[in-house]
């Protein structure tokens, strides 16, 4: 495997610099990363000491030109923090332009958006303070790990012996320059006496840059202060009257040395005076008796960044306090969080610590009630009866009754709930935890499952020989975590029935630990696979932990097990309706099974479900794709039969001439929209529609989500409505059902047929009243989205058995929190846009447009890159640019900073140049690329009156804006483009494209010119465009800028004329397009070598 690498942009001051630094090593020691460093030694104000010359420890260093190298590789760059602090400030302030070019190719994140499990080669740092997703204790001892240079050291412990510093010594960090304290001395000596004993001669050891400071404190304290003599205080520049300018002062080799030998000074004392927001303070506080802890010096060969990786378990170790603080992170300081276990149970309440109560009720969120169990039967080694297995699984599903059920196990509605996973179950890798009887491992068995491995806390000892087609095997809980790193993403699924609530309670005399479940959730969320899902078997009620008998989980504690173990909900599998109806012990039972009503139950009072949870991409469909064909090889028909019902099947494809299963392609493209969600799934009838997502869904009637409390779905963002018209739904009935969604969810995803698909055996007139098109016309459909603030999704056509658009599917998003249906008039009717915008030309709404990704073209790359390569051959020279393909733009920015002569746009037709020429205005005029994008659409809406607009709707589910009159002058159709846009703004989730930027002069209507949405996942083949596209002029604010710098500082002129007839010599630089398809050959020799 390639090695991944950590660059820590290390600059600033040397505070600034020493908390990235160790937060790198943390970083590196947990993941394994090689650990690079580009130490500032070019900011005057910063640190111009050499990293090797403060420190023994070995470091990788980098250059700028490494760093700029790096620029189109596997680049994560995570360097943002507001406009003081980024790639552009880098570059405008500093002159260093490095991170901005590579921020070309790879969007810059905000600094602290890095996570362990960064995915990219090279991940690059910028910034001043720890890591969030390191563990704060785990970077200090980083920080501690720094061994000083040797003479640093050696000075630093004869001067505190001089001063007979010890660490109770008092001591003071005063800066007099970086905060602009006009009264640092009122200040600092106010502090001085109310946290020191001065008045009863008390010493204290001060620090600080400032030579004014220094002296005044020193007469205010003159038998109190103990100080170095030999300090090298900073001064203004010679000409400078502030400090806040990068070159008001300078930090020489000589002036960081001296500032690392005060860090260590007062981390030999106990420092009280200080600056709350100095990082030098904090570090030296973070250091505190680092020196006296290892009196001898340590060998420079020991290198922090080259320490061993941290073990699977001691990463799981770290995680866990790490989530767990970010969870509840005032407890962090008060109670430290450790993975480190306490005495075994059971005991009392009474005798737990105070910070088991506080993180055990999540910061006292939820309640703690005692029930106490003091005696477990536990015996030290479980027996599993070998013979009865294998009898049970030759005999197969079909034969293994509900009395046999109850045998084995204590709650006889699990074998309703784990048969409604058994689609899931069948070819997977399933781990289960916790067993005390072998009920799952026999079910996983019996539904097919690939292989099962248990894990329990005691040792596991078959009596007789196992004979099973799946592969089973148990191993103890110690095992487990010894060869945890054996087992991480190695399960398709991970099974646990009443188990991880009783974790850490001691109740089985098991160690006490706080949030023993979300530990033992972490560990097992480690071992599912990418696409897998786990499915816990947990108490459901009101939030409670029941000391020592078991937790209840409410929405609190779900939350909990989410954020430990970064995943999502994504179901619950509850005892199915018939058990439910044949059982009159659980007539109670029958109703309530969510989570929403659930959570009404009486405090201690619970059901069991099974949650299902998965990563943020879980799919049903990839699910089944991973795990298929696994199915052990004696696992015949009778197992099969009952299995094969609820698999969920993926999309199916031609067979033989037969065409695909238009279910099957509707269930994956349903799937793809709610992703792997749950969500509440309305049809005409229940039970209805995608049975194989039983998992996540609820499937409720029309008439049934009318009537429902909405609490019953509380926490659901997923609505779908499952072809309601298409089984005979009256329009107006329709009407409500959406109404009714759209104000619950905030998603409704509406799969309907197709009138015009020649898969229905009906007569057209009947197709055509139950198609959603008659109902809600595009118009109406795009008209309701805009004044209800929606979002619409690109609609998708979905092929049947015959027809290649058999049934449609869109969704809209945005829960409307004041529903205006009024003004939608029942969704009919013209809409005129300026009604529709107010009769204003306001940006204030729309504060989410923008232009979103599109693919390049691969050409347009290919010259960027030889511009780039070719920088410096073209200064002085001048360029010539075509006004087509949006004025070579893309071209010019990499022209930018390369000292051009002369900019020259050309072209034969006039309207181009002339639009080309207001483009560069507005550019000249917008100092960022939204000020651009907000001039520019808005120079185009006030083009025209408003009331020149209305909407037509041309054909079903495709809205589009057309002229009234005939228009002149500079825009053509475009100017109705745009406004569609605008309209749909908000209805992209992957971002706006704007397309089609050619010939917008004259009076033609150009169908060809028109700006158009388009999905994100469409390939850009049209180079006449305004794009966002990665490596584009608009793909970042660095690379906007750099063409706005480039027309402000090059003259320009604008030319109406053709190729031939320009004044170029040998060495300008030609940006045009198919020049060598229409330019005679003996012009081709007056026109530059270097043509693109």
């Amino acid at each position: 495997m390639a090695d991944k690498f950590f660059i820590a942009y290390c600059t600033s001051g040397l505070g600034n610099r020493l908390r990235p630094l160790a937060a790198a090593i943390a970083y590196c020691r947990l993941t394994g990363r090689k650990l690079r460093v580009y130490w500032d030694s070019i900011t005057p104000n910063g640190c111009l000491t050499p990293l090797e010359r403060l420190y023994q420890n070995q470091f990788d260093p980098i250059s700028l030109a490494e760093i700029e190298a790096l620029a189109g590789r596997s680049v994560a760059l995570f360097t943002e923090k507001g406009p003081g602090h980024g790639v552009t400030r880098e570059a405008e302030r500093f002159g260093r332009d490095q991170l901005l070019k590579v921020s070309q190719f790879s969007t810059p994140q905000h600094a602290q958006a890095l996570k362990l499990d960064d995915p990219h080669e090279t991940v690059i740092v910028y910034d001043n303070d720890y890591l969030d997703c390191v563990p704060r204790e785990l970077s200090i001892a980083a920080l501690r790990s720094l061994v000083p240079a040797e003479d640093i050291r050696d000075q630093v412990l004869a001067q505190a012996a001089e001063h007979g510093l010890t660490l109770q010594t008092k001591g003071v960090h005063a800066r007099g320059t970086d905060f602009g304290l006009k009264d640092a001395l009122d200040l600092y000596s106010g502090l001085i006496r109310d946290r020191i004993g001065v008045d009863r001669g008390e010493k204290f050891f001060l620090s600080t840059e400032d030579a004014q400071l220094e002296q005044g404190l020193r007469e205010l304290f003159p038998s109190q202060l103990m100080s170095r003599h030999d300090r090298l205080h900073l001064q203004l520049n010679e000409g400078k009257a502030v400090w806040g300018d990068p070159d008001s002062y300078t930090v020489s080799a000589d002036h960081g040395v001296d500032a690392l030998k005060d860090i260590y000074l007062l981390s030999c004392v106990n420092l009280v005076v200080f600056h709350p927001g100095s990082t030098f303070a904090e570090i030296s506080r973070h250091l505190h008796g680092v020196l006296q802890e290892a009196a001898a010096p340590v060998a420079a060969t020991v290198a922090a960044p080259a320490a061993a990786p941290l073990s699977a378990l001691e990463q799981v170790n770290s995680l866990f306090v790490q989530r767990c603080t970010q969870m509840l992170p005032r407890g962090g300081a008060k109670f430290p969080l450790s993975a480190v276990q306490g005495e075994p149970g059971p005991a009392p309440l009474e005798t737990v610590p105070p910070e088991f109560i506080y993180w055990e009720t999540l910061g006292y969120k939820t309640p703690i009630l005692e029930r106490m169990i003091m005696v477990s039967s536990s015996t030290p080694v479980l027996h599993w009866d070998a013979e009865r297995f294998n009898q049970w699984v030759e005999a197969g599903l079909s034969r293994f009754t509900e009395a046999d059920f109850r045998t084995l196990c204590p709650y006889p509605e699990a074998l309703s709930q784990i048969a409604k996973l058994q689609s899931h179950i069948r070819g997977s890798k399933i781990l289960v935890i916790g067993s005390e009887t072998y009920w799952l491992e026999l079910l996983c068995c019996l539904f097919g499952a690939a292989e099962v491995t248990t894990v329990e806390y005691r040792e596991i000892h078959w009596d007789g020989e196992l004979r099973s087609p799946t592969p089973v095997r148990t191993i103890t809980w110690d095992q487990y975590l010894q060869e945890l790193d054996r087992h991480e993403q190695a399960y398709d699924m991970v099974l646990s029935y009443s188990s991880i609530e009783h974790s850490g309670l001691g109740r089985y005399g098991d160690r006490f630990m706080p949030l023993g479940d979300l530990y033992t959730f972490l560990l097992m969320s480690r071992c599912i696979a990418p696409h897998g899902m786990c499915a816990v078997a947990v108490p459901v009620g009101q939030d409670l932990t029941h000391f020592n008998a078991h937790r209840i989980y409410g929405v609190t504690r779900m939350r909990a097990l989410e954020q430990v173990g970064e995943m999502k909900l994504i179901g619950m599998a509850t005892p199915d309706e018939a058990y439910l109806a044949s059982h009159e012990t659980e007539a109670g039972l029958r109703a309530g099974w969510s989570i929403a009503s659930l959570a009404t139950l009486p405090l201690g009072k619970l059901r069991q479900p099974v949650l299902c949870f998965g990563q943020s991409s879980f799919s049903n469909e990839n699910f089944a794709a991973h795990r298929m064909g696994r199915v052990p090889a004696g696992f015949g028909a009778a197992h099969a039969t009952a299995a094969a019902a609820e698999a969920p099947q993926p999309a199916s494809t031609a067979v033989a001439g037969r065409p695909a299963d238009p279910h099957q392609i509707a269930l994956q493209a349903s799937a793809q929209a709610i992703g792997g969600a749950c969500f509440v799934e309305v049809t005409h009838v229940r039970p209805f529609g995608f049975s194989e997502l039983e998992v996540q869904r609820v499937n409720v009637s029309v008439d049934e989500a009318l009537a429902a409390d909405p609490a019953q779905f509380a926490g659901i963002q997923h609505c779908f409505l499952h072809v309601l018209l298409g089984c005979g739904v009256p329009q107006a009935r329709f009407i409500q059902t959406l109404r009714w969604a759209l104000q619950h969810f905030e998603q409704v995803h509406i799969l309907e047929h197709n009138a015009a698909s020649s898969d229905w055996e009906i007569s057209e007139a009947v197709r055509i009243d139950h198609c959603i098109a008659n109902c809600l016309n595009s118009e109406q459909l795009y008209s309701m989205a805009r004044l209800l603030s929606l979002q619409v999704s690109p609609l998708q056509r979905l092929p049947g058995w015959q027809s290649p658009e058999r049934n449609v599917l869109f969704t809209l998003a945005g829960k409307s929190q004041a529903l205006r249906w009024d003004d939608v008039a029942g969704f009919y009717g013209q809409v005129g846009l300026t009604a529709q915008m107010g009769g204003k030309h306001s940006f204030q709404s729309w504060n989410d447009v923008y232009l979103g990704t599109a693919e390049a073209v691969s050409l347009v790359q290919r010259h960027i890159q030889q511009l780039h390569a070719a920088r410096g051959r073209y200064v002085g020279k001048s360029l010539f640019a075509s006004c087509g393909g949006f004025f070579s733009l893309d071209q010019m920015q990499a022209c930018s900073g390369q000292g051009l002569a002369e900019l020259v746009l050309f072209d034969v037709n006039p309207f181009t140049v002339s639009f080309a020429q207001t483009v560069h205005r507005l550019i000249k005029g917008a100092p960022s690329r939204r000020d651009f994008l907000q001039a520019y659409l808005l120079a185009k809406v006030e083009a025209l009156p408003g009331d020149r607009f209305q909407i037509d709707a041309r054909t079903p589910f495709e809205a589009r804006l057309r002229q009234a009159a005939e228009v002149g002058a500079l825009y053509g159709e475009d100017i109705f483009n745009i406004l569609r846009s605008l309209l749909f703004a908000r209805l992209q989730s992957s971002g706006l494209q704007v397309w089609g930027m050619r010939n917008v002069g004259d009076n033609r209507i150009d169908v060809a010119a028109r700006l158009d949405l388009h999905a994100n996942q469409e390939r850009f083949i049209d180079s006449n465009c305004l794009i966002n596209g990665e490596g584009s002029w608009l793909s970042s604010e660095g690379a906007y800028l750099q063409v706005r710098n480039l027309l402000l500082n090059t003259p320009t002129r604008y030319v109406v004329a053709s190729i031939e007839a320009l004044d170029s010599k040998p060495g300008d630089l030609m940006l045009a397009s198919n020049i060598f398809d229409f330019v005679p050959p003996a012009v081709r020799q007056k026109i530059a070598a270097d043509v693109l």
